[in-house]
């Protein structure tokens, strides 16, 4: 019986660590040139339309075949902290958009739990 039971947790280990280790839709490093594109881009792109004097590319990931940046800005007045904005990158034609609020929902990465 104990033979059985150290079998199954082996499994169940086995199977988590696969899953950990999983990719989860980020980008991979072979992309490094053009991920670097897309920040410098998006971060130029968010300092010119949104009057930021500070903006900084976080994190990557793909959605429909376009590179998404996260990017946190603080505009040029005396507010504090800073504020969040996607920034949609197509590397085939060197557009960058701003989502609005109503479509930032449709380029956020993909989650692994169902709610």
């Amino acid at each position: 019986m104990s033979e059985k039971l150290t079998a199954i947790v082996m499994v169940l280990g086995i199977g988590a660590a696969v899953f950990i280790a999983a990719p989860k839709g980020g980008i991979s490093k072979t992309d490094s040139p053009v991920v670097s594109a897309a920040k410098e881009r998006c971060e130029g792109f968010v300092r010119e339309r949104l009057a930021a004097d500070v903006a900084q590319a976080n994190g990557t990931w793909r959605r429909s075949g376009k590179i998404v940046v996260d990017v946190a800005y603080r505009q040029n007045d005396d507010r504090p902290g800073f504020s969040l904005r996607l920034c949609v990158y197509d590397k085939d034609t060197g557009d960058v958009l701003l989502p609005s609020v109503f479509d930032a929902a449709n380029w956020q990465p993909r989650r692994w739990w169902p709610w």
